[in-house]
């Protein structure tokens, strides 16, 4: 791509990007910058720009791009080591839907929980991981994936 290497002209471009009215270039731009910040370890900045995503596709209600972005600002936390925000981020996510249920995504919704059950066990909160667990293998067995998903089974 012409952008190789050239860090400064990429957010320039991605930066144009947030800038149109298409919302799907907004949710590209957002994206492309995140990633652009993770490669080059800017990780304040980059949970800047996931909060501005999530907070423009909630205004756009695009809530697929929105858990995604969230899916971000969850993994950005447990890189800074801030469990609890990525705690709070993640129960944010079921408060706003009720649940994961309501995520259309099967796949996130199975990160979701997996990053929950993570974050509870890191914080030595066991019986609250192993509840996530219980939840998650739930969530399998209902949707149908439980052969695949054996690891889970305990």
């Amino acid at each position: 791509s012409q952008l190789k290497g050239d860090f400064q002209k990429a957010e320039r471009a991605y930066t144009m990007l947030i800038n149109l009215e298409n919302v799907n270039a907004q949710a590209s731009g957002y994206l492309s910058m995140i990633n652009l910040y993770l490669l080059q370890g800017r990780f304040q900045e980059c949970i800047r720009e996931v909060e501005r995503a999530i907070e423009r596709c909630a205004q756009a209600e695009l809530e697929e791009h929105r858990f995604k972005f969230l899916l971000y600002l969850v993994y950005m936390h447990i890189r800074l080591n801030d469990l609890e925000s990525a705690l709070k981020t993640i129960d944010q996510t079921s408060e706003k839907t009720g649940s994961f249920d309501l995520v259309d995504c099967f796949a996130t919704r199975k990160i979701l929980y997996h990053l929950k059950g993570w974050d509870y066990l890191k914080m030595g909160k066991i019986k609250e991981a192993k509840d996530t667990v219980t939840q998650l293998k739930k969530l399998i067995d209902e949707t149908g994936y439980s052969k695949k998903c054996d690891c889970i089974a305990t």
